[in-house]
């Protein structure tokens, strides 16, 4: 990443948001705002299938039923 690269990113930058007052800047923020909450949601539910998966090869069925229907640890 040189200066070429920063100067074009700045360029294309200045193509999609013209002033910080437009309509594009709140676009791009809700969107990298639920970018980051589907990543995070997405390591969660991660967790969550990990531990089931741990109570089945465990073969612990109770601790198995309880993670799938409430979810607990």
């Amino acid at each position: 990443m040189d200066r070429v690269f920063w100067q074009r990113i700045k360029f294309l930058v200045g193509i999609v948001i013209p002033t910080w007052k437009c309509v594009e800047v709140l676009d791009l923020l809700l969107l990298t705002l639920f970018l980051v909450f589907r990543t995070f949601l997405s390591i969660y539910l991660a967790g969550v299938n990990g531990r089931i998966v741990k109570a089945i090869i465990e073969m612990d069925f109770a601790m198995f039923v309880r993670r799938v229907t409430l979810g607990v640890m």
